[in-house]
């Protein structure tokens, strides 16, 4: 008993000189009995007193544990709802084709994107996750993975071209003043982003121009421009009121021989030309005479040709006379 605690201990040699006291004394008041009577109570009292502090140990040691076991969900609860966050915390990818080349790359879904020059494509790490959305400046053909319960959307700002399961090409650099949606194969929307209202359902060797700004004051002006280039027979519908227009065309190599390479001008003015021309040579195009703006040109050049054998063949059409300085070409109308 003595060694189980230093109390224990520590109480036997007290009550020892005590006892040693006892008897050493004379005076008869004193009761050996009642002594040890005393000294069983002392050892009961510190008994309980351990007991009491063990317990109490224990509960502390408890309370401690659950404290940590706590605080431990806690953290976890913290931990994983961070890293539960974390899934949403998405990743922008984007693609940039520079002025004077093109880019082919394949989708997490395997969707096929051919883009053109001067263009973006941007799309985010949970693509194809609950959606397949791009967005688009610039011009791209694409070949859509089939999948009937998730559209493939194709974002350039005032619309959106969803498709399943199709191939089309979109045009919609900043600097133009309509988007193109050309279809091959397929079906494709176009809907309005304001509104989510559908602005036409495109069928194979359709196209449609939706114009960026408000055409109405200026339809008729517009449409001269813009038959040019697509017959009148070939109209379908005209919407004024949601500024967008609706063409058949026999020919769609002419809108994707760009990704084949090929360098096409359907009745273009020189405006048009020397966007493309700059996108297509990474060089900067100066028309020296507003003439030159009414101006067109048809042509195609197939073998990748270079800018100069370009501007001899516009010669030989167009009084046009030109040079170049660097990556600077200057264009003039003989007059």
């Amino acid at each position: 008993w003595i060694e189980e605690s230093k109390s224990n201990k520590k109480l036997f040699f007290e009550m020892k000189d005590i006892w040693e006291v006892s008897h050493a004394a004379t005076d008869d008041r004193f009761k050996g009995d009642e002594s040890w009577e005393r000294f069983k109570n002392q050892i009961e009292m510190n008994e309980e007193k351990e007991e009491k502090e063990e317990r109490n140990h224990k509960l502390f040691a408890f309370l401690k544990i659950a404290s940590i076991v706590i605080v431990s969900v806690g953290l976890s609860w913290l931990v994983f709802g961070l890293t539960s966050s974390n899934r949403f915390l998405i990743s922008k990818n984007e693609v940039i084709t520079p002025k004077g080349s093109k880019t082919q790359i394949v989708l997490p879904d395997g969707t096929r994107v051919w883009l053109n020059a001067g263009s973006n494509l941007t799309y985010y790490s949970d693509y194809n996750g609950e959606k397949r959305d791009v967005t688009l400046s610039g011009e791209a053909f694409f070949e859509v993975t089939k999948n009937p319960n998730k559209p493939f959307v194709v974002k350039t700002g005032k619309i959106d071209i969803k498709a399943y399961g199709t191939a089309f090409n979109v045009k919609s650099y900043p600097t133009d003043r309509f988007v193109e949606t050309t279809l091959i194969n397929g079906v494709v929307t176009i809907e309005q982003v304001s509104t989510k209202k559908t602005l036409a359902i495109l069928k194979p060797n359709q196209k449609s121009i939706f114009y960026k700004d408000d055409i109405r004051p200026n339809l008729t002006k517009i449409l001269k421009l813009d038959k040019q280039k697509i017959t009148k027979d070939s109209i379908i519908e005209v919407n004024a009121n949601e500024n967008i227009l609706l063409a058949q065309t026999n020919n769609t190599e002419s809108q994707t021989a760009w990704k084949e390479q090929k360098l096409y001008f359907t009745s273009e003015t020189f405006d048009e030309i020397a966007k493309k021309l700059e996108r297509w040579y990474g060089v900067t195009i100066h028309l020296q005479n507003d003439e030159l703006l009414n101006e067109r040109f048809t042509g195609k050049f197939t073998h990748n040709e270079p800018l100069v054998q370009v501007l001899e063949a516009i010669k030989i059409t167009t009084p046009i006379s030109y040079s170049i300085k660097l990556n600077d070409v200057y264009i003039n109308l003989k007059k």
